[in-house]
């Protein structure tokens, strides 16, 4: 954990009808897509094509029940964590999660504990993170809500 200590901690997230694809996990404020961060990101995966291919998925789910993109280990998924643990190999100020959850329409009380690649405890960042962003994976770039 005491590699995150001096680093500022981004999250990548898909949100309907919005560019922006980073952001600042203490505060939620999205980062340009003219940011250097952003333009990084580009070096290791076509981030258009990604949120197009995820809008899909995401319209699958509402239109067709498709509970896939729910599914940490679906391609789309592993697609951006497996670009941002690349990325975050070179960088040296910033590390860059993927905020991940469950599907709450049937689990509102689901509670993260171990991360759902490597099984191993997640570990909790602490009050100066909005409960959206409190929990990390030790081992995978991945960020998941307290509750």
């Amino acid at each position: 954990m005491a590699d995150l200590k001096n680093k500022e901690l981004i999250k990548v997230m898909w949100l309907p009808n919005q560019e922006e694809l980073l952001f600042n996990m203490k505060d939620e404020i999205p980062l340009t897509i003219e940011s250097k961060l952003h333009l990084k990101l580009l070096q290791y995966i076509d981030v258009s094509k990604w949120q197009n291919e995820y809008a899909q998925k995401y319209n699958n789910w509402l239109n067709d029940d498709d509970t896939s993109i729910w599914q940490i280990e679906n391609e789309i998924n592993m697609r951006m964590i497996d670009s941002l643990r690349k990325i975050n190999k070179i960088l040296r100020h910033e590390k860059i999660f993927y905020w991940f959850d469950i599907d709450r329409t049937y689990d509102d009380n689901f509670v993260w504990e171990y991360c759902p690649i490597s099984k191993k405890e997640l570990i909790h960042l602490g009050k100066e993170f909005p409960k959206i962003n409190s929990l990390v994976s030790p081992k995978y770039p991945l960020v998941f809500p307290l509750e």
